[in-house]
């Protein structure tokens, strides 16, 4: 299996700006820079996809490890934060954080997080980023006030 994006870069690292598009079509022409482009808005980053790879991968991850324990939970909703730091001239992914949330959840606290060392241990971007990563979690029970 491969998966496929096109990149194209103008100008210089401080002032250019590129767009990229993957062959599935769902990012067509998406505007990136390494820093605030002044002449597009809204821009992405590298590390920003980075990030957002690594959270979709996550939610889906989780989401299939919560029902792989015959549990529910209605949304996983992740949220990556990666640290870039400039290391020896190189700009670096350096350590992350995933804020791991299943909302509407009929869930035990250590299923979920049972769900969650097991999603991490299994996707593909956070194994590929090959980074110490924590993780916080929460499990948040549906709202039985109207019922």
């Amino acid at each position: 299996m491969f998966r496929t994006a096109i990149a194209k870069w103008r100008g210089n690292k401080t002032s250019g700006e590129g767009s990229v598009s993957t062959e599935s079509g769902v990012l067509k022409d998406v505007f990136y820079s390494f820093g605030a482009s002044p002449n597009v808005d809204p821009c992405t980053s590298p590390g920003e996809m980075l990030a957002a790879a690594a959270a979709s991968c996550m939610a889906a991850m989780v989401s299939l490890e919560v029902a792989e324990l015959g549990e529910v939970a209605q949304e996983i909703e992740v949220q990556t934060e990666l640290r870039v730091e400039e290391i020896d001239g190189r700009w670096t992914v350096v350590e992350g954080h995933l804020e791991v949330v299943a909302h509407d959840a009929l869930i035990p606290d250590r299923l979920f997080n049972r769900a969650v060392e097991r999603a991490q241990r299994d996707c593909l971007v956070t194994r590929a980023l090959n980074i110490p990563i924590s993780i916080s979690t929460k499990v948040l029970v549906p709202d039985r006030a109207g019922i």
